[in-house]
């Protein structure tokens, strides 16, 4: 742990300049799926927003890692993220912390909506959607520091939310860095610059395995610990942790495992497969294209099948082995790859 906090204290990746181009209007096509025939449970509601962590319901409800919710969300507020007891939802000009047993809650006022943020004991992280970071403390009740960092022209509802290592704080921003935040000294920031595409630059993914730091952008993958600094860039759509791999989804189709020095250890394409939604959990990587079709495969991808479940119309949530679709809690870890 002391090595990852003294790497993120001292060390920058400088990104190459990168931009993407148009995404094929082809259609990825099967040539053979099957039903599904394993049971599903139901929710009452349809998904009207979702990011990373979790999933906003039209009927005020929301689904996390914990499930769908008892808790309402207050009107014209969006969830955020969440812990065991704690709920961080938004609206246009503030963060609310709501205790999940009680129903009280602490209003932040963040001027502008918030788009990913994280709590930690008594420490909220959180990202503005105008790029700004910000660090408050619950116990006093008070701002530690709240900083703009520069425009950002787009956000992507994949955005990642700020991670807490030991006395730091690591602010993925929107666009294409890492500001690493010293705790106990908040004037004292250190930035890792991952890529610097113009405009669809924001951090989509950030978390760890063991001591070492996994970041991407939608062009880019570092990862930064005791094994020294790696990357690997790509036309990126989602990535996912399972078992110290790393799975990469691209957007020509490809899926590629990779260790935590990013070197390829196997691969596999879907030709035009565009996904909506990726897993990676025990034995089994999953991987669900726009047009409905769930491709379950073994963790070597190696093996697969495809199940046809249905056009994605609306936001789709998945956490591990669980998909929210149309109303359907579909259990991933029943089915099969062979």
């Amino acid at each position: 742990m002391l090595k990852l906090i003294s790497k993120l204290c001292l060390v920058g990746v400088v990104g190459v300049w990168s931009i993407n181009g148009c995404e094929s209007s082809k259609e990825f096509e099967p040539q053979t799926t099957f039903n599904l025939n394993t049971k599903s449970s139901t929710y009452q509601s349809s998904i009207i927003s979702q990011n990373r962590y979790g999933a906003t319901l039209k009927d005020g409800h929301f689904i996390d890692a914990y499930g769908i919710s008892k808790t309402i969300l207050p009107t014209n507020f969006n969830y955020i993220n969440s812990t065991k007891n704690k709920i961080l939802c938004s609206n246009n000009e503030s963060l609310r912390i709501i205790d999940r047993n009680s129903n009280s809650y602490k209003d932040i006022n963040t001027s502008l909506g918030v788009v990913s943020a994280s709590l930690h004991n008594n420490l909220v992280a959180y990202i503005r959607n105008d790029n700004a970071f910000g660090l408050y403390t619950l116990k006093s009740n008070k701002k530690l520091t709240e900083v703009p960092t520069g425009n950002s022209f787009a956000i992507n509802s994949k955005a990642a939310a700020p991670m807490f290592v030991d006395n730091l704080a690591v602010m993925p921003m929107l666009d294409g860095k890492l500001v690493i935040v010293d705790i106990n000294d908040v004037e004292n920031n250190n930035v890792v610059y991952i890529s610097s595409d113009s405009a669809f630059n924001n951090v989509i993914y950030l978390s760890r395995i063991g001591d070492t730091l996994v970041a991407s952008t939608s062009t880019k993958i570092i990862t930064l610990g005791e094994a020294g600094e790696f990357e690997y860039e790509a036309k990126i759509s989602d990535i996912a942790i399972s078992d110290r791999y790393i799975y990469l989804f691209a957007k020509d189709g490809s899926i590629s495992k990779l260790d935590i020095k990013l070197q390829k250890v196997s691969s596999t394409k879907f030709d035009y497969a565009r996904y909506s939604a990726v897993s990676a959990f025990d034995d089994k990587v999953v991987a669900l294209d726009k047009n409905g079709a769930l491709i379950v495969m073994d963790s070597n991808l190696q093996k697969y099948r495809i199940y046809d479940i249905g056009e994605v119309k609306e936001p789709v949530y998945i956490h591990k082995n669980r998909l929210y679709k149309d109303g359907k809690i579909i259990d991933l870890s029943l089915i099969s790859y062979e």
